[in-house]
């Protein structure tokens, strides 16, 4: 019964953080970056709170809502300006 009442608590956890995170990735510019960073911390945190749950359920949903939040934290580090690349030689922008 306790795990069935577990079940039915991370279901809807799980729901609304991906919607949450589809939402803030179809934002543009800055307020992305903002809302990716923060967005990204919430539900980080929410899937270390169900892996403290210690249940098959909620590790396995744990574990999918970390790895949905780096890659959102990893969204909203995006560069806005993608002009100047990293591997490329200053003359070789110049001679442009």
């Amino acid at each position: 019964m306790i795990e069935y009442a577990k079940l039915l608590i991370i279901l809807p956890l799980i729901v609304v953080c991906f919607q949450l995170y589809r939402y803030t990735i179809t934002l543009q510019r800055e307020e992305k970056q903002r809302a990716c960073r923060s967005v990204g911390i919430i539900i980080f945190t929410s899937g270390v709170l169900c892996l403290v749950f210690r249940n098959f359920y909620s590790v396995i949903a744990g574990l999918a809502m970390i790895m949905a939040a780096l890659r959102l934290i990893a969204y909203g580090l995006e560069r806005q300006d993608k002009t100047i690349f990293i591997d490329s030689y200053h003359d070789d922008v110049t001679k442009k």
